[in-house]
């Protein structure tokens, strides 16, 4: 189910996305810059993620967008390096445009990876080096959580319903 169809069937049942979070482009940096092997550009990969926020606010949803943490073999790839601080100017850019439509939580900067000490990274990140542990989702969770306090919106209105977060085909994380 694409995420247009994942907020459009959630409208229809009268309980519609409020804010949609999106961590997009992470798998795609073992393919930038490499071009003859299907790679893609960073301004590639950001326009696929300003794509994802464009059908979340089509269905009057605000977004936020989570910066792309470094990766483990970023070290060794320059490359990336260069392709990820691309992308995530990119964000913090495109979220400062937005007329407070998107929010940003910056995973980057608040869960490093290669200047974290050993036994941190042990926690927060898969032996891969590019996805979180299950303590390392925590840990984003409430990267999220406080870039939503800042805004001023309730993550969790008892009154309304429990915050519920549920994950497309696509790398999107809906909440309501």
């Amino acid at each position: 189910m694409s995420l247009a169809d994942a907020l459009a069937n959630a409208t229809a049942s009268g309980a519609p996305y409020t804010h949609v979070v999106l961590l997009a482009g992470t798998n795609d940096l073992g393919r930038l810059n490499i071009l003859d092997a299907g790679g893609r550009t960073p301004a590639a990969v950001l326009a696929d993620v300003r794509a994802l926020h464009a059908s979340a606010h089509a269905a009057n949803a605000s977004t936020v967008a989570v910066t792309v943490p470094q990766p483990a073999f970023e070290s060794s790839h320059p490359h990336v390096a260069h392709g990820r601080a691309a992308i995530n100017a990119g964000l913090h850019a495109f979220a400062a445009l937005s007329n407070d439509t998107v929010l940003l939580a910056d995973a980057d900067r608040e869960l490093p990876n290669l200047t974290a000490p050993e036994s941190i990274r042990r926690v927060r990140w898969e032996p891969d080096g590019l996805h979180f542990t299950p303590a390392g989702y925590d840990e984003l969770a409430s990267v999220v959580h406080s870039a939503l306090t800042r805004a001023g919106v309730q993550a969790c209105d008892a009154s309304r319903q429990t915050l519920s977060l549920a994950t497309t085909p696509g790398g999107a994380l809906l909440a309501t």
